[in-house]
């Protein structure tokens, strides 16, 4: 289990990994809306198991925060933590699928509540 916590030396640490200690207030969270564009089901099945897996390390890290598989699979939502748009870009480029993806990128808010 990960967790953030500030030391003494006012250092802080998520895991073994030392974090700017303004990294935390400065992420953003955004909805993405990726179409999987010329990926033939051959090519998707050979790569389903790298993404995933990678897909399952984004999510332990806090980059992903949920998913959801469009109906007709030709896609998916995702909410995710990011710095601004090109953080998005650089975060899910490691992702097998990332070169077949149209990604639309919209900011939302942090905390989601009508009460904000």
């Amino acid at each position: 289990m990960n967790f953030y916590f500030k030391s003494s030396y006012s250092v802080y640490f998520y895991g073994n990994e030392i974090l700017n200690p303004y990294s935390i207030y400065t992420m953003k969270k955004f909805m993405i809306d990726i179409l999987l564009e010329g990926l033939d089901n051959e090519t998707r099945m050979s790569l389903l198991p790298e993404e995933q897996r990678l897909v399952k390390v984004l999510e332990s890290d806090g980059t992903i925060l949920d998913n959801f598989i469009k109906l007709d699979m030709s896609g998916i939502y995702m909410i995710v933590m990011a710095n601004d748009q090109d953080d998005v870009h650089a975060r899910l480029s490691v992702l097998p699928y990332y070169p077949f993806m149209k990604i639309a990128i919209t900011p939302i808010r942090v905390v989601n509540s009508v009460n904000q």
